[in-house]
């Protein structure tokens, strides 16, 4: 005789078929004795085997035993068996499971939401933000109303298929990092359905989509010391030539130039200090937030600029002011005709058709930031320098971008050997 031990462990083909006959789960007796149990450590801290042996068949002449895979801390897994043989010993009542059964993923991606990961997660707030918006946008559009149970790794592959075909706004497709960024929610929140007992698998395993493409530097469209002065002059009675102009002469982010207040330039000491950094909210009412962050602390800096910024940033101030815009220390330095936050995709897409108009087909607004770092590394400038100067978490980042710069510095540096020492 088989008896299943619950709809859970049946629909998800695990080993939880129980071979005997004298044991009942629903409604019947009792299971008589304490149940034995181990945990098998298979992936060190990280994944174990959990064994629960059943009464002893007489007539097989075995213990019928339940395995599941944990992923997770010991600790965990040990609540996790602790759980199980109490869920084993003593059965809830059948329309408590009903309520279970139907749970479908919204249901519980909301719940998840709202009372799991306030306490175990602990986002930061823009993490969070995201996060709501992609349950709300990505996740429950698509397979909320599956029943959390029945979810297939079939349904989130189909999923994720119609994300990259257009699940971005105005039904575009969606980035690979952004369907990554998809596949990390909900497998966070398929890990912790797991603990709850409310699924006994994740569907999720080994679905993780691939990384975005790598940065083609072959697509760069860096310009040299003479072509970035002509490209400037060639931009100089453009609404964006004080933003495109500060961007080449500080290497600073696009987020972190549109983030940038007056009270954050430092006119006689001709510092700019990055402390913020604008964005776009990716759910919301109100399309822009100010975030008192950077990208990383590193990014948190002070870049040192020259009277010729300094006067390019003196003379918008004062064509702002006399367009009636706000100038106050707390009022933003870059921003639209009237006044408001800068649309980042309206500034990439414009950028674009300027660059193109002065026969650089392909730059992005990006690209200045490029552009400044790799003059700078290759007129042999100190790469610990230049990465402080951009904001980058390790000069290792810095190399990594732009080491191809670099050869020419070090037959420099041959040279310069040469040079101290006589022959």
């Amino acid at each position: 005789m088989i008896i299943v031990l619950n709809p859970l462990f049946a629909i998800y083909g695990i080993n939880v078929y129980l071979y005997t006959n004298s044991v009942n789960i629903r409604g019947g007796k009792s299971m008589r004795k304490p149940l034995r149990s181990s945990i098998k450590e298979l992936v060190k801290g990280k994944q174990y085997q959990i064994t629960v042996y059943l009464e002893y068949d007489e007539d097989k002449g075995f213990y019928p035993k339940l395995r599941h895979l944990f992923y997770g801390a010991k600790p965990e897994a040990e609540a996790y068996l602790r759980d199980w043989i109490r869920e084993l010993e003593h059965p809830e009542p059948e329309e408590q499971a009903e309520e279970t059964i139907s749970e479908t993923v919204g249901e519980w991606l909301d719940f998840w939401m709202e009372n799991d990961v306030p306490v175990l997660i602990k986002w930061e707030q823009n993490t969070l933000r995201r996060a709501k918006g992609i349950v709300k946008h990505n996740l429950k559009p698509n397979i909320g109303d599956i029943v959390l149970m029945d979810l297939s790794a079939d349904d989130i592959l189909a999923m994720y298929k119609k994300l990259r075909t257009n699940g971005g706004r105005y039904d575009r497709p969606l980035s690979e990092r952004s369907v990554r960024y998809v596949h990390i929610i909900l497998n966070q929140s398929l890990k912790q359905a797991i603990k709850r007992r409310k699924i006994t698998e994740n569907p999720c395993d080994g679905l993780m989509p691939a990384a975005g493409k790598k940065r083609n530097r072959d697509a760069w469209v860096v310009l040299d010391e003479e072509q970035l002065s002509e490209f400037l002059r060639g931009l100089k009675d453009d609404l964006y030539y004080p933003l495109i102009y500060a961007a080449a002469y500080t290497g600073a982010r696009q987020s972190e130039l549109l983030g940038l207040t007056w009270s954050k330039i430092l006119w006689d000491d001709q510092v700019i200090k990055i402390e913020q950094a604008l964005h776009k909210l990716y759910d919301g009412e109100e399309e822009f937030e100010l975030r008192e962050r950077t990208k990383n602390e590193t990014s948190t800096r002070d870049v040192d600029v020259t009277g010729r910024v300094i006067a390019v940033l003196k003379k918008h101030q004062e064509d702002q002011e006399a367009k009636g815009i706000d100038v106050g220390p707390d009022a933003l330095v870059f921003t639209n005709d009237r006044g408001e936050p800068m649309n980042a995709n309206t500034l990439v897409s414009d950028f674009r058709k300027l660059a193109k108009g002065l026969k650089h087909t392909g730059m992005s607004f990006h690209h200045l930031r490029h552009t400044h770092a790799t003059i700078l590394l290759s007129r042999g400038e100190y790469v610990n320098e230049v990465a402080e100067r951009l904001g980058h978490a390790s000069p290792r980042t810095t190399y990594t971008l732009y080491g191809h710069v670099l050869p020419k510095n070090r037959r420099r540096l041959s040279m310069k050997f040469d040079e101290y020492v006589p022959e």
